[in-house]
């Protein structure tokens, strides 16, 4: 579910092509997404299968994942009390919720942060855990890099179709 959303999300954006956006009028589900991401599992499962050395890979994409998603706690911690974000947040349901006089999303970021930091930082140093090797530390940052070369790639592509993709990430929620 996490990359067809991201995906979808992406589509919209104008980051990846209009048809990961497509979403179905029957379904009223993104059914090519699903597809592909469908499709791309299974075969990261028959090589999986078939070549037990790229498990490693394997092992290590949670830890890819972790990265973002503790971002995105960080940015719960501080989304109440930040100039920009502030409107946006009173203005919404969530606004009325508070333990101890503290926004629950803050009081969610918060712990979070703690588990994911512990989690990372195990992941990190306990080599039985399979991610604390130079195989798997490099696939995570080599993932990165490709995204980050991709999506300034992509940028650039659509600045010289006339669109400039990075007013989607200026302005709280996107428009």
């Amino acid at each position: 579910m996490g990359p067809i959303r991201i995906m979808l999300a992406e589509s919209f954006d104008r980051v990846l092509p209009s048809l990961f956006s497509d979403v179905s009028e029957r379904f009223h589900t993104p059914v090519k997404t699903t597809v592909f991401c469908v499709a791309v599992g299974a075969l990261q499962m028959l090589l999986w299968r078939y070549i037990p050395s790229l498990d490693i890979f394997a092992i290590a994409a949670p830890l890819g994942q972790a990265g973002p998603i503790l971002v995105t706690c960080i940015a719960g911690i501080v989304f109440p009390f930040r100039a920009k974000t502030r409107d946006i947040y009173n203005s919404s349901p969530g606004s009325k919720s508070k333990i101890a006089g503290i926004p629950a999303i803050t009081i969610a970021g918060i712990i979070g942060v703690f588990f994911l930091s512990t989690v990372i930082y195990y992941w990190w140093t306990v080599p039985a855990l399979g991610l604390a090797s130079p195989q798997s530390l490099s696939y995570v940052f080599g993932v990165y890099v490709v995204l980050a070369v991709y999506y300034f790639l992509a940028k650039e592509y659509r600045r010289r179709q006339g669109i400039d993709i990075g007013l989607a990430f200026k302005q709280l929620p996107p428009e």
